[in-house]
């Protein structure tokens, strides 16, 4: 706008016919470029400013998203992990009663197998040791009848050799 006002003010003026030194010329062209560059620099800085306020604004939506879809995907996450968790602990217990039960049925057959083991070992005790008992006791009373027999013998035996003591003495001494 600057521009057009001097363009309008150099048509009317008189010196506008005149010619310019090229220092002059140099002075005029600087103080353009210098105003150019100015207004640049200041676009330039602007357009910084906005661009540095949508990053911002762009990181900052992106991060609401990343958090929202985070949030989503911990709450699905944490969902899943509960499921499971149910899921596995029902299975659990469901084993752990199954693991109960064979345990109580196994406890069963194996106090049914010591019963059993327990009662062979006894009734193979028995088959063995009466038949050797009963021998035990008859030798003992045979041994005992065999001894007092044998003193019964021993006394007949004496009493024979008293009475033939006797018988010979009365033959001889009538």
């Amino acid at each position: 706008m600057k521009n057009w006002v001097l363009g309008v003010l150099f048509l009317f003026a008189s010196p506008v016919f005149a010619q310019l030194t090229p220092a002059e010329f140099r002075a005029i062209v600087r103080e353009e470029v210098s105003e150019a560059e100015k207004r640049l620099r200041e676009e330039i800085t602007a357009s910084e400013k906005r661009m540095q306020a949508e990053i911002t604004a762009s990181e900052t939506r992106v991060k609401e998203y990343v958090d929202l879809r985070i949030g989503t995907l911990d709450t699905k996450f944490t969902t899943q992990i509960k499921a499971l968790d149910t899921k596995f602990t029902t299975q659990i217990k469901a084993l752990d009663t199954k693991f109960t039960i064979r345990m109580d049925g196994l406890e069963k057959q194996l106090s049914l197998l010591v019963i059993m083991v327990t009662s062979l070992i006894a009734l193979v005790v028995l088959t063995v040791g009466l038949p050797q008992l009963i021998i035990t006791f008859k030798q003992r009373g045979q041994s005992e009848f065999q001894k007092g027999l044998a003193d019964v013998q021993a006394e007949i035996q004496q009493l024979r050799e008293e009475f033939v003591n006797l018988a010979q003495s009365r033959i001889a001494k009538p």
